[in-house]
């Protein structure tokens, strides 16, 4: 029989838990520059004197990204980590004002829970949880690069997440790839005067296509904990509007960019 002081301890245990891991949660807030500041930009952060990572990426959806216009969304994405690293990431992404399923409130090793949003679009804070895997799996580059055998590129635990969420009728035959997106370009640490924040900076140089013009993407985004993210995301926007940078009035996120891009 428990006794009150145990009863005690494990309600205490609890709740010391539960605060722990509401303080680690974080929101990513995201600017998308109007492209007619991109040089801007690139001046004000001083990015071609700055160190960067170079990337290769590619999207996973069915031909009528039927899982990334599902509610609630599902991305599957992979990617280059450096010269000999690649890895794949399964995002599930609440709809705009809507949660997820309670199981996926909490995160374990290879997951994260957080939130997205972005300045100048829907400023709705989404909730997200994901799954990395892939850093040891050969068939993660070969996804990315070739687009074949794309399911050997997620692990069992990525494929429940995706199985669970799924339109009734998925198959993983149905996938097909999204990209190469080649020489994504990643400056993080990032700094400006006034601001607390570390910036983080992607360039996406999208190819021209049949039908479709080359277009470049330059997003600027933080990380802060959630408590935090209201008064972070008025400082931001009220620190670009001082770089006189401007957000694309269109702009999406940058995976419904990329994937309407190389849409087949």
């Amino acid at each position: 029989m428990r006794t009150p002081k145990l009863l005690w301890t494990v309600a205490f245990l609890a709740a010391l838990l539960s605060l722990r891991q509401a303080s680690a949660q974080q929101v990513e807030i995201k600017f998308t520059i109007l492209p007619a500041d991109l040089d801007k930009a690139i001046q004000a952060l001083d990015l071609n004197n700055q160190k960067f990572e170079q990337r290769t990426v590619a999207f996973f959806d069915t031909e009528n990204r039927a899982l990334f216009n599902g509610s609630p969304s599902l991305i599957l994405r992979g990617r280059s980590k450096g010269a000999a690293e690649w890895e794949t990431t399964v995002k599930l992404r609440a709809p705009s004002g809507g949660s997820l399923d309670p199981k996926y409130q909490s995160a374990g090793k290879n997951q994260k829970r957080e939130w997205d949003q972005v300045i100048g679009a829907d400023p709705t804070k989404r909730e997200s949880f994901s799954i990395d895997a892939g850093k040891d799996n050969p068939d993660v580059k070969k996804a990315v690069t070739d687009g074949q055998d794309i399911k050997k590129a997620f692990s069992k635990e990525q494929e429940k997440l995706v199985e669970e969420n799924a339109a009734s009728g998925f198959t993983w035959k149905d996938l097909v790839r999204y990209g190469p997106m080649e020489s994504v370009k990643v400056w993080k640490k990032l700094s400006t005067p006034g601001f607390p924040h570390e910036i983080t900076a992607e360039r996406w140089d999208l190819p021209e296509r049949k039908g479709k013009a080359a277009r470049t993407i330059l997003e600027l985004s933080i990380k802060v904990p959630l408590a935090d993210g209201d008064q972070a995301a008025k400082d931001f926007a009220a620190v670009l509007k001082k770089l006189n940078l401007r957000d694309d009035p269109d702009g999406e996120t940058k995976t419904r960019t990329v994937m309407e891009h190389f849409a087949p």
